[in-house]
């Protein structure tokens, strides 16, 4: 029997989810099994996210998920800080842009529309730059760039150092973490 079955929350899966959720638990007093089928903690999905934080770049349409995505982006800042200081470990958030990239005409006017809603709903984006100017943004561009936008708020995180932080803020909170549990 696993120590589980004492505790007052169980949470299966030890990916950024799953350790997100058993951190917040933990500091609401709640004791906390996180159980992970993997012989490491986010070896799934969190292992094959490239930890992007593109409430802009990604949206698209104007609609209440990409209103939800734009508020947890604006989260991320306190929400790093404090795992780093729960934790030790910087999971490297950089807001620092994103750029969407069009290698057709045909992409860069359908890109030309997207920014058009989107600035109407708030969202920070160029309007479509041509390639000189994405060059300025992005050097060493590839031949085969047409056009693109430049998403000054997104940005990214270092997934495997999230799960790192996210893994040693929980055990510093006494949650247990089971892996290979089927």
């Amino acid at each position: 029997m696993t120590t589980a079955a004492r505790r007052d929350c169980l949470v299966v899966g030890a990916g950024v989810v799953g350790l997100a959720v058993g951190l917040a638990l933990a500091r609401r007093n709640q004791s906390v099994t996180v159980l992970e089928r993997a012989e490491r903690c986010g070896e799934g999905a969190s292992a094959a996210a490239a930890g992007m934080l593109a409430a802009g770049s990604e949206a698209g349409e104007p609609d209440a998920f990409q209103a939800l995505c734009r508020a947890g982006r604006q989260l991320w800042p306190g929400w790093a800080e404090q795992l780093r200081r729960d934790s030790g470990i910087d999971c490297e958030l950089e807001l620092t842009g994103l750029v969407r990239v069009a290698t057709t005409e045909e992409t860069a006017r359908g890109m030309d529309g997207q920014a058009r809603w989107q600035r109407e709903h708030g969202l920070d984006v160029s309007e479509l730059l041509d390639r000189a100017r994405l060059a300025e943004l992005v050097p060493g561009l590839g031949p085969a760039v047409l056009a693109g936008l430049h998403y000054p708020g997104d940005g990214h995180v270092h997934s495997h150092r999230m799960v790192d932080a996210l893994l040693a803020a929980c055990l510093r909170l006494g949650v247990t973490v089971e892996t290979g549990v089927e």
